[in-house]
């Protein structure tokens, strides 16, 4: 007799699998002091939180077309990022001080509660080229979109946020 993963307490434990896995790597990437204030604000942040208030147009759809906001231009190597496969991302942001080096990527769930999903970005040289590599936790789900926004890693909050948008399908 055949058994079946479709048991709504085994989609929830690889759901969490998953973002655990994710989370680890992420603690990796994201080591020293800029990991721990990093953390601590995850636990602070809720999924309202990271794009409450914006509105759909200003929310940046990633894709290998690149989208355009008033201070940047952001690309995705790929237009659907798949679970556990890295995605390159590239943002130009020209308006920011020479002296950041890094952009920071939030991503939450949207269509299910997945934690808050973080990434380094860092800068090429000295352009206002930053790159950087995504790859999403796996679900058992056949798609889901991830929102939330890049912020530069700097002390001042004179910088909007880049409001993003990614397409994950299995």
């Amino acid at each position: 007799m055949k058994r079946h993963l479709n048991h709504p307490v085994l989609l929830a434990g690889a759901c969490v699998l998953g973002f655990g896995l994710t989370y680890w790597m992420g603690k990796n990437v994201l080591s020293g002091s800029l990991g721990d204030s990093m953390s601590s604000h995850a636990q602070q942040t809720s999924t309202a939180t990271l794009i409450a208030g914006v509105p759909d147009e200003e929310i940046c759809a990633l894709s290998t077309t690149p989208c355009h906001t008033t201070s940047a231009q952001l690309e995705l190597d790929t237009d659907i990022v798949r679970p556990m496969a890295p995605a390159n991302l590239s943002v130009t942001w020209p308006k920011l001080d020479n002296d950041i080096q890094e952009l920071i990527v939030e991503l939450e769930g949207h269509e299910m509660m997945m934690g808050v999903y973080k990434a380094k970005l860092t800068r090429e040289s000295d352009s206002p080229l930053f790159r950087g590599e995504l790859m999403l936790p796996f679900c058992v789900s056949d798609a889901m979109t991830w929102k939330g926004r890049i912020i530069p890693t700097t002390i001042n909050n004179d910088y909007q946020p880049q409001y993003i948008s990614v397409r994950m399908k299995q």
